[in-house]
């Protein structure tokens, strides 16, 4: 699952933070989780976002 914000100051960040927990991983920015094995589905999260318009690639 991925989530891309748009969001300069990453809001509802804490929100994805809590929802991954539910599942026993600890979520990270700009990061893939590992992955949690559900009803025989191998499922990973990510919270990515836009680097600022001043930033190199």
């Amino acid at each position: 699952m991925l989530v891309h914000s748009f969001s300069p100051a990453s809001a509802w960040l804490e929100d994805y933070l809590n929802f991954v927990r539910l599942f026993g991983l600890q979520g990270q920015t700009n990061q893939l989780t590992p992955s949690v094995r559900i009803h025989e589905v191998e499922l990973s999260f990510a919270w990515v976002s836009e680097k600022a318009n001043n930033s190199p690639l």
